[in-house]
């Protein structure tokens, strides 16, 4: 095959070999292209090992120094992903062909092809399986609902004191054990693979407002945050509102992680603030549940691409001190992003896309008379909530009243993805001001990929383009 390819394209095929090949096919069968090669096919992605580069192929130059910076940066050991090696691409493009740049943006999905077509490298180390969600799901998040607006209706909480929270660890060396390298590498060296030092951010938000705070997940910090950041956002509340008393309830909405649900945490809460409830997201429902992880925030790694960057400038520091520093720069953008005037209604809508069976986390859903009067059916129909309850308080409010009390209210992605285009695919925001896009080198246009994320469109980014079939005639 490789003879025959050869002796009819000789420019275009002057690089295949047997290894290559051997790739395409199914191991299984004979004479069959594997189901892999078949799909990369039909989608036109690049095949491992092709040597195509779609518009780099007419800058040579900047090809060969891509892939010679790439290739010394992995025999330092440093961990090569797309984020670090597209920071490198743009930044030898500004440096070679900055005009290169006013079409090509040098998308994370240009990069995986590249990766894999003139590099021929490939991820080293699996990554995990995707959580299942519980069978009961549904169930566990209509019974927390109903929870959530039981509490508020008869401890009078107003949405503001209802604050939900989600953390997420970032290394300060992000070292996950995974990296880029040559297809069939057996011994991957890789700078810091065991190093550990972490910070964890913690994100807090209500249907109304939102705020935020740091912090590591033990029972020390989590002391911390109630006593340093939750305890002052509510009294600001009850003080700009004079109908709300001093001991006013309030309610914190956090995950089953092994801190909230400890002991000690729940005596400290009960002894210290009596008027704190804590309400659990369902064991295995924070991805459709939990306002933070529905909402998409901005990419702190855009922040690592600076305008003006040269090729020469682009060094990497293991320096714990330089990178617990640089850490902050990022964090504080987003937050300014999320104290700023459009923010608000990102946070609204992302309590409101947590929804289940008709209902939602949204402020006018959780006080609404159809919530409430579905409250009574539900209490009366689902023993393990009302048996919570009764456990809890000694009675359960409500069962009793007259149903003619209530009235039933009218149904109510990457870094080089650009935030405008998360915001209206995630949240169906249409007037989005332009000052949101304010990082560098974003794509144009956008489309959804392989994993209902947000990928790059258009030829500049497809590594099949530009090529020149008579040059190989």
């Amino acid at each position: 095959m490789i003879n025959a390819l050869q002796k009819q394209q000789p420019k275009l095929f002057s690089h295949l070999h047997k290894g290559t090949i051997s790739k395409w096919i199914d191991k299984t069968k004979q004479r069959q292209w594997s189901v892999v090669t078949l799909i990369n096919i039909q989608n036109g992605h690049t095949l491992a090992g092709s040597g195509q580069s779609g518009i780099l192929c007419h800058y040579p130059q900047v090809k060969e120094e891509i892939v010679e910076k790439l290739k010394s940066l992995r025999t330092s050991g440093v961990p090569i992903n797309v984020i670090v090696a597209r920071s490198i691409m743009l930044a030898v493009i500004q440096n070679r062909a900055p005009d290169l740049l006013a079409t090509f943006k040098c998308s994370e999905k240009f990069v995986q092809s590249f990766f894999d077509s003139i590099l021929n490298w490939s991820p080293r180390k699996g990554t995990r399986t995707a959580a299942k969600l519980p069978a009961n799901a549904d169930d566990k998040c209509t019974e927390a609902f109903f929870r959530l607006v039981y509490i508020m209706k008869w401890h009078s909480v107003p949405p503001k004191l209802v604050v939900g929270f989600d953390q997420i660890g970032s290394y300060i060396l992000p070292s996950s054990g995974t990296t880029f390298a040559e297809h069939g590498s057996r011994q991957v060296d890789i700078v810091a693979k065991d190093e550990k030092q972490a910070f964890t951010l913690l994100v807090a938000s209500t249907p109304d407002e939102q705020k935020k705070g740091s912090h590591f997940s033990m029972l020390k910090t989590m002391k911390e945050w109630v006593e340093h950041i939750f305890e002052p956002y509510r009294c600001q509340v009850i003080k700009s509102n004079p109908d709300l008393s001093n001991d006013q309830y309030a309610i914190i909405y956090l995950d089953c992680y092994p801190v909230h649900t400890s002991q000690e945490f729940h005596s400290y809460i009960i002894q210290d603030f009596p008027y704190i409830i804590l309400c659990f997201i369902p064991a295995g429902c924070t991805g459709i549940f939990q306002p933070a992880d529905t909402q998409y925030l901005v990419d702190l790694h855009q922040e690592a691409l600076k305008s003006g960057l040269t090729a020469d400038q682009v060094k990497f520091t293991t320096s714990l001190p330089v990178l617990r520093d640089a850490s902050v720069a990022g964090i504080l953008s987003v937050y300014e992003f999320m104290t700023g005037p459009f923010r608000r209604g990102l946070v609204q809508k992302s309590w409101a896309h947590c929804r289940v069976e008709g209902w939602d986390l949204s402020a006018e859903c959780l006080t609404s008379r159809r919530a409430q009067t579905a409250l009574i059916d539900y209490l009366r129909t689902h023993s393990t909530l009302h048996k919570e309850i009764e456990d809890q308080m000694g009675v359960v409010y409500g069962l009793n009243d007259s149903e003619s009390d209530y009235v039933t209210a009218d149904a109510d992605d990457d870094a080089d993805v650009p935030l405008s285009a998360v915001i209206r695919d995630a949240l169906g925001v249409a007037q989005i001001p332009a000052e949101v896009d304010s990082v560098p080198l974003c794509v144009g246009s956008t489309e959804k990929g392989p994993h209902i994320s947000l990928v790059a469109a258009g030829e500049y980014e497809d590594i099949w383009a530009f090529i020149n079939f008579d040059a190989y005639l």
